[in-house]
């Protein structure tokens, strides 16, 4: 997150689903001094206009690689970029940038550049979620093997 902040972006999040369907975020901001972990239903703080991007976000398919908005609410624009993070087909994350007037808006070329480092952090978290998948199943088997295990030897 602090490849975004404060070199591209005011404010970054990333929020993921998790196993049991919550969103759980990361989020970064110019304004503070480490990256704040936010827990579960983080999505319900974000300001409106943050929300109906991270919507649009999530249902663009997969020709429409991003989505670039301009929220208007307060006495300063605030430019957005949302990218959905896909594991083949299916969502599992979205990043989402947001730039003050500092920045200005998003260029075709800072899109190119954001959509490129965005895929290429997706890997190592589609691989930690593969990871966590492989040591609950593996757990999971390993309490079958214990439980079969003591059967077998209790009648002997």
């Amino acid at each position: 997150m602090r490849l975004w902040v404060p070199e591209h972006a005011d404010e970054a999040a990333l929020d993921e689903l998790d196993a049991e369907g919550q969103w759980q975020g990361v989020r970064a901001s110019r304004y503070e001094e480490t990256t704040n972990l936010a827990g579960t239903g983080r999505l319900t703080n974000l300001p409106e206009g943050w929300l109906q991007t991270l919507q649009r976000a999530w249902h663009c398919d997969q020709a429409t690689a991003s989505v670039v908005a301009t929220e208007n609410d307060g006495p300063t624009s605030k430019y957005l970029f949302a990218m959905p993070l896909r594991d083949r087909e299916k969502v599992f994350a979205i990043l989402m940038l947001i730039r003050g007037p500092l920045y200005g808006k998003y260029s075709q070329g800072d899109v190119a550049m954001f959509e490129s480092i965005a895929w290429r952090s997706a890997i190592p978290l589609l691989k930690s979620r593969l990871y966590q998948e492989i040591e609950r199943v593996h757990e999971q088997k390993n309490r079958i093997h214990s439980m079969l295990d003591h059967q077998l030897r209790n009648p002997l």
